[in-house]
C-alpha cells in the first residue's frame, strides 16, 4: 500500500507528501486500529474493535480539503518541516481562520454517524473522539471562534 509514486496522478486524493493514496491509508490505519484493539483487549462484547476499524477509516477523511489537496501535490522546500497535523506553510495561510484535517474529519463523521442506526450510541462517541483527537488541539488565539462546534468548523 506505500508503494511510492514519482508524480502526482490527476484526480487522485492524497493523504501525505510522499503521494501515499488517501484510500489506502484510511484502510490500512482502519485496520492496523482494529487488530491492536482486538489484541490487546480480546473482548468485543460491545464492539469497540469495528469503532476503532471506523475511526481509522475516517480520521483523515478531512484531508479531502482542497487546500490539502493544492499542498499535498506541489514541490515542497526541502528544508520545511511540517508541524504536527499543520499541512500548509504558506505564510498567506492560517490555522486561526482554516480548519484542520482533523477538525474537517470529525465533521465529516458526525454528519454521517448522526443519523447512522446501525453504530450504538458508544461507538458513535468513540468514533468521534479519536478522529478529533488523532492529533492535538492547535493553539489558536483567544479571540478567534476556534472552530468549537461542529457548526463553526
Amino acid at each position: 500500500m506505500d508503494i511510492q509514486q514519482n508524480r502526482p496522478v490527476k484526480n487522485m486524493m492524497y493523504a501525505n507528501t510522499h503521494l501515499q493514496q488517501l484510500d489506502h491509508h484510511l484502510f490500512a490505519v482502519g485496520f492496523a486500529a482494529q487488530m491492536l484493539h482486538k489484541y490487546f483487549y480480546n473482548d468485543d462484547r460491545n464492539n469497540l474493535s469495528k469503532a476503532a476499524f471506523i475511526a481509522g477509516c475516517f480520521h483523515d477523511i478531512g484531508k479531502l480539503d482542497p487546500s490539502f489537496q493544492t499542498w499535498v501535490i506541489k514541490p515542497k522546500n526541502k528544508n520545511y518541516q511540517a508541524e504536527d497535523g499543520q499541512h500548509i506553510d504558506e505564510a498567506k495561510f492560517s490555522f486561526e481562520k482554516h480548519p484542520r484535517h482533523n477538525e474537517i474529519s470529525a465533521l465529516i463523521v458526525q454528519c454521517i454517524t448522526d443519523s447512522a442506526k446501525i453504530i450504538n450510541t458508544r461507538c458513535k462517541k468513540a468514533v468521534k473522539h479519536a478522529v478529533y483527537w488523532h492529533h492535538a488541539k492547535p493553539f489558536r488565539p483567544k479571540t478567534q471562534d476556534n472552530f468549537s462546534s461542529y457548526g463553526k468548523i
